[in-house]
């Protein structure tokens, strides 16, 4: 199941055995910068959840038991992560050879079975408005950084559009 970073955050977590009340609320997605797995779903207090103990139905996340919450500090590389304070939302994309901006990581989206990113969605923003819109593959991405998403030169991008199912693919950027 795919999922965009705007709609799991502020998503409720359950317990499986007490679905009427939350335990929280998603505050963040944690990417590998180094793989692009999705490492963890953090929540208030530094707690973090595994991709492998949640289970996504509607528009929630459900866990076995309260056991699963975890201290950030517990999981060692989600940790380590958490220190270079990498955010893949709001990141600038550029390409490697040509170092074009391609604008900013304003979503992405996530396959929650294989606990991996897939895409990024980038725009070029002004002020408050989205201009030229697109969704890049995870497979283009080269490095992941403070600084900058690195991605390919000869990446296609393809635009959004509004009803979902179809998307338009134009040319590869110039090298």
């Amino acid at each position: 199941m795919k999922k965009l970073y705007s709609e799991l955050m502020g998503m409720s977590i359950f317990e499986e055995h007490s679905p009427h009340r939350p335990l929280g609320v998603v505050r963040n997605v944690m990417i590998d910068p180094e793989t692009g797995k999705l490492l963890a779903f953090v929540l208030k207090n530094r707690q973090v959840i595994l991709p492998a103990d949640t289970e996504c139905l509607n528009n929630a996340l459900y866990i076995r038991s309260r056991d699963d919450l975890i201290p950030m500090e517990d999981v060692l590389r989600v940790a380590e992560v958490d220190r270079m304070a990498i955010d893949v939302a709001g990141s600038q994309v550029m390409t490697a050879k040509t170092r074009k901006i391609l604008g900013r990581v304003i979503d992405y989206e996530v396959d929650l079975k294989a606990a991996q990113l897939t895409t990024l969605h980038v725009a070029k923003l002004f002020l408050i408005f989205h201009l030229s819109e697109a969704i890049i593959s995870a497979k283009n991405i080269i490095k992941i950084d403070r600084a900058f998403i690195t991605v390919e030169d000869t990446t296609e991008l393809r635009l959004p559009v509004d009803d979902g199912d179809e998307e338009v693919t134009p040319s590869p950027l110039a090298v």
